[in-house]
């Protein structure tokens, strides 16, 4: 048995999770250890760092931004897998609440799970920084619809991975939601 971390399978199940959620979420594992969790966030919040500290060096970031801790540049490389790392367990915890508000019992590892799988938007809102380089509002239209993408993910976790009965799944992702998209005009 191989110990080895399976950079192709990470590559196939990211591509599986922004194309077809529902699926990914429903044949998810709910266990098997930490392991692959921590290390799926790592590589999620390394690619969103690498990704962060080009656009710095094309010049995209300035000043305090590039040094930054989660920005763009060198603190953008440092931080975004630690920032990741911490999303992991707060956004487990958070899955976890909303399942159990929900009626569902799930343990926490399955909701850490799940929320590792939805960190697959960070390299993705990374590599859509180039969009705020050209235009602000464009940039912002985008983070609109990335955490919009984000909160159907969270949906899906619900639903499909932590035994959250359809409707209530359905209302619990309005409600992250709306509170993505509040978090954003504060």
């Amino acid at each position: 048995m191989s110990t080895a971390f399976d950079f192709q399978r990470l590559w196939d199940d990211s591509l599986a999770i922004l194309r077809d959620p529902k699926r990914f979420f429903s044949s998810m594992p709910a266990s098997g250890g930490f392991g692959d969790p921590v290390l799926r966030a790592v590589v999620y919040g390394l690619a969103a760092g690498v990704m962060n500290l080009l656009w710095g060096l094309f010049g995209m970031g300035h000043g305090r931004m590039m040094t930054s801790f989660g920005g763009l540049g060198i603190g953008g490389l440092a931080g975004m897998p630690l920032v990741a790392l911490a999303g992991l367990f707060v956004g487990g915890g958070l899955l976890w609440l909303a399942a159990r508000l929900c009626g569902a019992r799930p343990g926490y590892e399955a909701a850490a799970r799940a929320s590792a799988v939805c960190q697959v938007l960070l390299p993705v809102r990374a590599a859509f920084n180039v969009f705020h380089a050209a235009s602000p509002s464009l940039g912002l239209a985008m983070s609109v619809a990335l955490n919009l993408f984000g909160a159907w993910l969270a949906y899906h976790a619900l639903g499909s991975a932590l035994g959250v009965e359809e409707r209530k799944a359905r209302v619990a992702g309005v409600v992250l939601a709306v509170l993505s998209l509040a978090g954003m005009a504060s």
